[in-house]
């Protein structure tokens, strides 16, 4: 049941920043697009760009459940604008865990991430060195300064 109304609460909130970031006709697209519920509650790396539950999702083939720090971002900051304080430091804690063990074991970071073990390497379309990767460190670090 509170997942439930956590994913309610973060649905809303995804949707009213998104009508102040976003065309009116997207906005209301991608916030229906995510299973909220499915994607923040019940997997340690968050968030993959589509629902587990989703068939294509165990592919994890670019956009096919892989996690995105672009991503990541734009849900933390509709949970700080929702005043969503657990799901937000969940979410800063596995953006944190990902990025840090990429930068310790490689020296570097990606572009997405695997929604299964959340590593970026051993994939074909996830480059290295991508500046949006570093999104998942700030959002880290946003959240320590909260």
């Amino acid at each position: 049941m509170k997942n439930q109304q956590s994913a309610r609460q973060l649905k809303r909130a995804g949707e009213e920043y998104l009508s102040r970031t976003a065309p009116t006709f997207r906005s209301g697209f991608i916030s229906a697009s995510v299973d909220f519920a499915d994607t923040i509650d019940y997997n340690k790396y968050k968030l993959p760009s589509i629902s587990r539950s989703d068939p294509a999702y165990p592919e994890q083939e670019y956009w096919r459940g892989r996690i995105w720090p672009p991503m990541n971002y734009l849900v933390y900051e509709a949970l700080q604008h929702a005043n969503m304080e657990e799901e937000k430091r969940l979410l800063a804690a596995s953006s944190r865990e990902i990025f840090l063990r990429e930068w310790r074991e490689h020296g570097h970071v990606h572009e997405n991430y695997s929604g299964i073990d959340g590593t970026g390497c051993g994939v074909d379309r996830s480059c290295s060195f991508y500046h949006w990767g570093g999104l998942l460190g700030y959002i880290a670090i946003t959240q320590a300064d909260a």
